[in-house]
């Protein structure tokens, strides 16, 4: 059960992603589980890995870190976790390469918000959490996300 938080706060799941601190509000995330077997999507985009079927449901699993623009440079282990996340009523998996826990963040504390203010950024601003900048995740714009690579989405019209 989720504590009741002051009007001003809100409680954010910390990540680590390429050595690069990122959280995003926790009322976003369903579950944490652990890799498992993926369908891949032929034509699709390098950070879809696959589909993943979760209690008879195909979810989209998307790596974090290629989504961020970053190479994924060391092989996926079973251990890695996978986030299964909602947006309104969209899910979405996202593979992370650690989930550091549970924070408070107060509203205020956002900061660098106008220059994150673009029409698909990933991060809605930064933030000091445990003396560690981190990056507030734009779960709209995350959501964002097209399974189908441009060319081959031409090929079906």
């Amino acid at each position: 059960m989720q504590k009741m938080l002051p009007q001003n706060k809100i409680q954010v799941l910390r990540l680590l992603v390429k050595n690069v601190f990122l959280c995003l509000p926790l009322n976003h995330v369903n579950k944490i589980l652990p890799l498992m077997m993926l369908e891949p999507i032929p034509h699709s985009p390098l950070y879809i890995l696959g589909l993943l079927n979760f209690a008879g449901n195909s979810i989209p699993v998307i790596d974090l870190a290629v989504r961020l623009g970053y190479v994924r440079d060391q092989p996926y282990s079973l251990d890695i976790p996978i986030m299964l996340c909602t947006q309104d009523s969209r899910e979405l998996a996202f593979v992370v390469d650690k989930v550091l826990g549970i924070a408070d963040l107060a509203a205020d504390s956002l900061q660098m918000q106008a220059q994150f203010d673009k029409a698909h950024s990933l991060f809605l601003g930064s933030v000091a959490i445990d003396n560690q900048l981190t990056f507030l995740l734009n779960v709209e714009n995350l959501f964002d996300v097209n399974l189908m690579t441009a060319e081959v989405a031409h090929e079906f019209k």
